[in-house]
């Protein structure tokens, strides 16, 4: 009887742990195709309500081909395999919601053992704002090259400048010929422009 008590206390306990984690869970029988469990947070991901959610699979939820090219049907055979072999594959992969939406996340598979099914577990984690912030970051790095190139220019140009400016303001000073003086306002005058 305490043990019964204990594997309720511990389902329930394991239930709540799963139902509040910050990461999409869902479970899939690897033999059928379909998912047999999921948390809340993997229906919203998804915008599907939990017996809809049984009806399909994981390739169901996918767009057809994952960011390396590769079609969503080998890549996600090719994980699970490695899940079902023991190991705990860790990958980027897109989903799709119900809305069309592309959802660019990290998937992890383990296997779970339970006597005559192939189930797998896997924790999903939306990287959209990651993704977001880190392209942020990519084009704040660009500009603040383009503006640490955009300042050695103006000061080559500057020195440039310089090595003109000079010589036509002594011709100004200097020189009784007016049209040479004309000529040196005008370098003076877009020197300064």
């Amino acid at each position: 009887m305490e043990n019964q008590k204990c594997g309720s206390i511990f389902d329930i306990g394991f239930r709540t742990l799963v139902e509040q984690s910050s990461e999409a869970i869902v479970v899939f029988d690897t033999d059928t195709g379909r998912f047999v469990d999921a948390n809340t947070k993997a229906l919203h991901l998804f915008g599907l309500e939990r017996e809809a959610l049984y009806r399909l699979g994981p390739l169901d939820v996918s767009p057809p081909t994952q960011p390396d090219g590769r079609s969503s049907s080998k890549v996600a055979n090719e994980k699970i395999q490695q899940a079902l072999s023991g190991g705990t594959p860790a990958f980027e992969w897109k989903h799709r919601n119900t809305a069309g939406d592309d959802i660019p996340c990290e998937k992890r598979l383990v296997r779970l053992p339970m006597a005559g099914r192939n189930l797998v577990c896997a924790s999903i984690t939306d990287i959209s704002e990651r993704l977001q912030v880190e392209q942020a970051l990519v084009r704040l790095e660009r500009l603040r090259a383009l503006g640490e190139m955009a300042a050695g220019v103006s000061h080559n140009l500057n020195n440039i400048l310089v090595g003109v400016l000079g010589p036509a303001q002594l011709l100004q000073e200097t020189t009784d010929d007016p049209q040479l003086l004309l000529h040196a306002e005008n370098i003076v005058a877009s020197g300064r422009r």
